[in-house]
């Protein structure tokens, strides 16, 4: 896909994060959008402002986790937009704080999230997906798919899950002509965090300022994304922190567990943020 001129694209978490600014991209770069969003509101203002600038977009107010809706959402597509070129996987949530504070309610919203709606979204598509000459599929990961973080247990357990799909996924579709990009970003600064789920509302009100300063630009990111998609990069790993990530535990796997473990234990009393000993 060397070009994205006239191209379809499919983007899930399209109104928050990540997919603003992709979004943005896509529709400079040519394509027509299907916008797909839980925020009803925020995709609607989204769409009117890509309009004002003569991009051509729709609306589709839907909870990826909704497996009937999705069904559904295929063939509203296909009567629009007559087909799919590119599908983006970027709705995802998060559950900060210890694993012990975490509620069963909790595990099922973030893997239903992160995880089994983004396979059951490629599921779908593909047929859809093989109709299309020279198709692709960004799956977004995270440079915790790399390792396992300390209060970000669930997400990590998430994108590891995205990773190992989104590879398998490459190989199974290389023969029918769709490319597969699994992206692992590092710190990007958005509200992800703070619109996500606090079990340590202390440690998200210190992270939160943090990442806004030092973390990665989403319109950066977004531009990696596009370029990953027409190079046909089977993986990439975006931001200062994920390449560090990446060359680690290439070189001493072991370094980073450590680090991880002594700053765990540093910032919080007795190994966990309970303050009682594991």
């Amino acid at each position: 896909m060397r070009s994205l001129e006239g191209k379809v694209a499919v983007v899930t978490g399209s109104a928050g994060g990540i997919g603003v600014p992709l979004v943005e991209v896509l529709t400079q770069e040519g394509c027509r959008v299907a916008l797909v969003d839980k925020d009803e509101d925020a995709v609607r203002a989204q769409a009117a402002a890509l309009k004002s600038y003569g991009h051509v977009v729709s609306v589709h107010v839907l909870d990826v986790r909704d497996n009937a809706g999705l069904e559904q959402l295929v063939p509203e597509i296909e009567a629009i937009h007559g087909g799919c070129d590119l599908l983006v996987c970027s709705a995802g949530v998060t559950v900060h704080g210890p694993f012990s504070r975490h509620t069963a309610d909790d595990i099922d919203w973030l893997l239903d999230t992160n995880l089994r709606s983004l396979v059951q979204t490629c599921r779908v598509f593909l047929p859809l997906l093989r109709r299309s000459s020279g198709a692709h599929v960004v799956l977004l990961s995270s440079m915790t798919g790399l390792f396992g973080t300390p209060t970000e247990s669930l997400y990590s357990a998430s994108k590891h899950g995205v990773l190992g799909f989104g590879h398998a996924l490459r190989t199974e579709c290389a023969p029918l002509g769709i490319g597969v990009t699994t992206v692992l970003p590092g710190a990007v600064a958005t509200l992800f965090v703070a619109n996500g789920r606090a079990r340590d509302p202390e440690g998200v009100a210190m992270l939160v300022p943090m990442i806004a300063r030092h973390g990665l630009r989403p319109e950066r990111l977004a531009s990696k994304i596009v370029s990953a998609i027409k190079k046909n990069k089977r993986e990439i790993s975006v931001g200062v922190d994920a390449r560090f990530v990446r060359l680690v535990q290439w070189v001493a796997p072991w370094f980073l567990h450590r680090v991880l473990a002594f700053v765990y234990r540093r910032y919080t009393p007795g190994g966990t943020l309970d303050g009682e000993m594991d």
